[in-house]
């Protein structure tokens, strides 16, 4: 994912008034009616003028550094920290957490599916189970559903089948049932929900026109 501290020359501590700053100096050296509409400096200008508006707007800005903690939590791949119960608990609330501020129509599905997932891989639920401590997988496994409610259906397919994997309790699998169930039923709703609006139209549009008859 594009780094928009690194495309200001801004460390990640700056402040608005060193990011405006940032920005202006920029814009200055890029702008077209600088470089006479030169397309790489007005690459680099579309760019500066997109990490400008990200960081100097609050949700944005919350947005981006939600997506940008995954992306490098991920490069991770958390290998400096040893796999028990309560490390998955730990990193399952965060992501819970993370998942519930995000707007499901600019987050990176995929990259959380990933996260989701690696957090839930085969090697990793053995391991957990070894400790023997169901009522810490029963938690972490309904922490990480609850991070699915603004996935795909296909993604939380993915991430029921593991999560039920962790977890063999009736809550677990109650609620991973649940929940898929609702992800169908909501995206079906959504894919003929135009098709819907439009016969609802048509059929006011008949009632009206009969009744002024």
């Amino acid at each position: 994912m594009k780094d928009y501290y690194a495309i200001l020359n801004v460390p990640v501590t700056a402040t608005l008034p060193e990011i405006k700053r940032a920005y202006r100096k920029l814009a200055m050296q890029h702008h077209p009616d600088k470089t006479n509409d030169d397309p790489y400096s007005l690459a680099s200008f579309n760019e500066i003028k997109e990490a400008y508006e990200t960081l100097t707007s609050p949700q944005k800005k919350q947005l981006y550094l939600n997506e940008r903690w995954l992306a490098h939590a991920h490069q991770l791949k958390e290998k400096t920290e040893a796999v028990t119960p309560v490390s998955i608990l730990k990193k399952s609330l965060e992501l819970n957490k993370l998942t519930a501020a995000m707007d499901v129509h600019r987050m990176n599905e995929q990259l959380i599916t990933e996260k989701i997932l690696f957090l839930l891989s085969n090697e990793t639920i053995h391991v957990l189970q070894t400790f023997n401590e169901p009522d810490m997988l029963e938690k972490t496994a309904l922490l990480l559903l609850g991070c699915c409610k603004k996935l795909t259906v296909q993604s939380t397919e993915k991430i029921t089948e593991q999560v039920c994997k962790l977890s063999s309790s009736t809550a677990v699998q109650k609620e991973a049932h649940t929940l898929l169930k609702n992800r169908k039923r909501s995206e079906l709703y959504e894919r003929y929900q135009p098709v819907l609006l439009l016969l609802l139209t048509a059929v006011i549009c008949m009632i009206i026109y009969f009744a002024a008859a």
